[in-house]
């Protein structure tokens, strides 16, 4: 049981399976996990030095790093942030992802992809309200939406002529699942482990989104030159 850092004898306060008191540092694993985002997130930019002026791809690495920051702030504390500061980043990372997927990869006018793009969003946003009504509401629902779509689009690029790029969106999108079952299972798991999932939540959700950085398909012209060096 990984118990070692966890002060027992302290109400559950119920925000996360790790935090059992206010105040500083009472989320150790949650907190240092967070790190993970602010890794992927630079190492996005690292990749970006290679491709240079793919605004896409440096807007969600900066939007990852953000979500890294937050997340940290937010364990470490357990004082909830702003939404401009926790929220915001994830909305404009998926919508750069979805704008790239979409225009890039099934090479959509502006108008097609504006429109698939606000569809991928509304219908994340949709995802909590509907699935409490319906009860199969789970802790990181909202986020599924935005997974079933990139999966839906890998397997449109697999099918076609980025096979690169889908193979990578859609290993980035098995990830996620991964990481958003971590999440869901958070609360029911402090029986058994201390510290619960939401840890492994951040792991696996900094892996998913580095490699989505990492797959959504490159700019035509002389970005193609590094298509496979930049994808699996």
């Amino acid at each position: 049981m990984l118990d070692f850092f966890t002060k027992y004898g302290v109400a559950d306060i119920g925000i996360y399976c790790e935090r059992i008191a206010q105040g500083n540092w009472q989320e150790p694993f949650n907190t240092i996990s967070s790190l993970a985002f602010i890794i992927a997130g630079l190492l996005g930019l690292a990749l970006c030095v290679k491709i240079s002026g793919d605004f896409l791809r440096i807007l969600m690495s900066i939007c990852v790093v953000a979500i890294g920051v937050s997340s940290l702030l937010l364990h470490k504390s357990g004082v909830p942030l702003p939404p401009a500061y926790d929220v915001a980043p994830v909305l404009l990372f998926d919508i750069c992802a979805a704008w790239a997927i979409i225009s890039r990869g099934c090479k959509t006018n502006t108008t097609t992809t504006i429109m698939l793009v606000v569809l991928i969003i509304l219908t994340s946003l949709a995802l909590s309200p509907v699935s409490r009504l319906a009860g199969f509401y789970f802790i990181g629902v909202e986020h599924l939406g935005f997974v079933i779509w990139m999966m839906i689009f890998s397997i449109v690029l697999i099918t076609g002529s980025m096979l690169n790029s889908g193979a990578t969106l859609m290993l980035a999108s098995v990830t996620l699942l991964f990481a958003l079952w971590f999440r869901g299972i958070d609360i029911e798991k402090c029986v058994t482990y201390a510290h619960g999932t939401h840890w492994l939540w951040h792991i696996a959700n900094a892996i998913g989104v580095y490699l989505i950085i990492r797959g959504i398909p490159l700019r035509e012209g002389k970005d193609r030159d590094f298509e496979v060096e930049t994808q699996l």
